[in-house]
């Protein structure tokens, strides 16, 4: 596990069991099976272990249930149900890892200020274990994006990294907080760091020599620069590089959030290309990861494929619909690095009406993206050709380049209109 390489974990851990390993091997069985994202097997695991565990014993199971649960599956309620009923309050020796695991629930119910209130609480925690300040790390990291406090982020991710060189059991963790990263730097607009994300994805297992490792690393690899492609409107390499990752991962059952993700992404890169019917099918044949209606943490991505697929179909008017009541969405559970990103999505397909919203975020979101997006906005309201030559500018230089063209086509409109 440690070393990234599953799928021979799991072996091993299917022969333990076998064997009479009892609950040590289940356990390293279901860490094995959690880590490639199979949260219906383990739930099945933990289900058995529970009813014939008690005790302290009974503790570790429900923590480990709660984490698949919470960060797997998506039953936020279950998980949270979990940690009330079996974990005690007052048990120091597990009362971080509850924490951290709290701070996941509310990661995933798209509550940020509260993750990250327990998550700093468990990171500042000197007794806290390693697991528990690596989903704390996370739960950071995603909060302070979707807040639009990037500038905060460098550091987080930096000591998270140094963890995951110095504690082995959370070494192969690495790898999600990294895509983590480079999620939230898509929000900014940061996309030059996001690069650099994706580099070290690569440098840090071009030397791993086992295979299996190599290969979760590739598929690693290939699903975070396709996320980089579409932040840069680089459609053809989006389009390979989601299809790389939906291969891998449809040769295992595994990667299940990974796999609606990539699909998503697919489906956006195939619309924002044009090509309506090939979105349209991607888009109607991905999984949908949320398991009850609190976990919302996903939403903006399914949101967004869908508003850019029915643009594609030139359902225009519905697509700015779709993207306006997902941002108003977003500003009420206070993710506004999300809100700017749907609302900057609603100002390329022609609404006029975003330019107000968008200004007071510039204030307070931070990254180029949102001073972009704000005067792209006002520019379009007021039919300025010019400026909306300087938005495209400004989404250029940081890597836009479809939002550029946007804002481009835009401009040439408005000199039409001009005269």
């Amino acid at each position: 596990i440690q070393l990234t390489d599953m799928r021979l974990a799991e072996s091993l851990g299917t022969r333990a069991v076998a064997a009479g390993g009892g609950l040590e091997a289940n356990i390293a069985l279901s860490l094995a099976l959690i880590w490639q994202e199979r949260g219906e097997e383990v739930e099945a695991i933990f289900a058995q272990l529970a009813a014939e565990t008690s005790g302290p014993l009974r503790v570790q199971v429900a923590l480990l249930r709660a984490l698949n649960f919470a960060v797997i599956l998506g039953h936020t309620a279950r998980a949270e149900t979990e940690l009330d009923t079996e974990v005690p309050t007052g048990d120091a020796t597990v009362a971080a890892t509850a924490l951290a695991l709290r701070a996941s629930i509310d990661v995933a119910r798209g509550r940020s200020a509260a993750a990250i209130e327990q998550a700093r609480r468990v990171i500042d925690d000197p007794s806290s274990d390693a697991i528990a300040r690596m989903l704390s790390t996370w739960a950071l990291v995603s909060s302070l994006g979707e807040l639009g406090r990037i500038d905060e982020v460098e550091a987080v991710v930096e000591a998270g990294y140094r963890l995951a060189d110095t504690a082995p059991e959370v070494s192969h963790l690495r790898l999600p907080l990294a895509f983590l990263y480079a999620h939230m730097q898509r929000l900014a607009g940061t996309l030059d760091q996001a690069d650099v994300t994706i580099a070290r994805i690569r440098r840090d297992t071009v030397d791993v020599p086992i295979e299996g490792s190599w290969q979760v690393a590739e598929s690693w690899h290939a699903f975070v620069a396709g996320l980089s492609a579409i932040s840069r409107g680089a459609l053809a390499d989006a389009h390979r590089l989601c299809q790389e990752s939906l291969a891998d991962f449809g040769a295992r059952d595994s990667g299940s959030m990974r796999k609606m993700l990539a699909r998503l992404w697919l489906a956006t890169a195939d619309a924002m290309a044009g090509r309506a019917a090939d979105a349209r099918r991607e888009f109607d044949a991905t999984p949908w990861w949320r398991a009850d209606p609190d976990a919302c943490a996903r939403d903006p991505d399914r949101i967004l494929a869908r508003a850019w697929v029915c643009a594609a179909e030139g359902a225009v008017s519905e697509a700015i619909s779709i993207a306006r009541t997902a941002a108003s969405r977003e500003r009420e559970l206070g993710r506004l690095g999300w809100e700017v990103m749907l609302l900057q999505t609603a100002t390329q397909f022609g609404d006029r009406r975003t330019a107000d919203r968008l200004a007071e975020l510039a204030l307070t979101v931070r990254g180029p993206r949102a001073a972009a997006a704000a005067a792209h906005a006002a520019a379009l309201a007021a039919a300025d050709g010019d400026g909306l030559i300087e938005a495209s500018k400004h989404y250029e230089h940081f890597g836009d380049r479809l939002a550029a063209a946007d804002a481009a086509a835009q401009a040439a409109t408005a000199y039409q209109r001009a005269g």
